[in-house]
């Protein structure tokens, strides 16, 4: 990978983690048909532990099929962007992700995954008894991707950073 050009405002990796944590929403960037990109957005569950990050949907699609034939992607969230007008600036922070995008087979990850993804958007409006009895509802159409992380990186604004070192001082 090329490194940063402005390093000054590279975020560590434990802040790249916290961001992949507390993100609802990402956009994957895929190779698709005569070299273009294709990206496209999705909700996730990041694992720390296991430094992968999961998604669901269909199992047949667009998606699907540039991520069997190319499955090196990226994954982009953003945690923060507040337009700074009187400073003809944006405060921003976001982590990308690039890693090896791979369908989940095994059935205990499978499970394992939805349900964690599943709980992130529905804890406290559904049981887990009433998770997993969805999951096996829709389990012949609904596919689980991992990415398998491989590198992660971060960046915010300088405005940010000089924030911070004010507040250090």
């Amino acid at each position: 990978m090329r490194q940063m050009r402005r390093f000054k405002q590279i975020l560590s990796d434990e802040d790249c983690r916290d961001i992949l944590e507390r993100g609802t929403h990402g956009v994957m960037a895929i190779m698709a048909d005569d070299d273009f990109p294709y990206a496209v957005p999705i909700n996730y569950y990041y694992d720390h532990e296991k430094q992968k990050i999961y998604f669901h949907g269909a199992n047949k699609g667009m998606r699907w099929d540039y991520m069997m034939e190319r499955p090196k992607v990226s994954f982009c969230v953003v945690d923060m962007d507040q337009n700074d007008p009187e400073n003809y600036s944006t405060n921003f922070r976001s982590a990308i992700c690039y890693g090896t995008a791979r369908v989940v087979e095994e059935e205990e990850e499978y499970y394992d995954a939805l349900v964690k993804l599943t709980t992130k958007f529905v804890k406290g409006v559904h049981t887990a008894e009433e998770i997993v009895k969805q999951i096996d509802i829709e389990r012949a159409q609904c596919g689980v991707t991992a990415i398998d992380i491989e590198f992660i990186t971060g960046k915010e604004a300088i405005e940010l950073v000089q924030a911070k070192k004010g507040m250090e001082k």
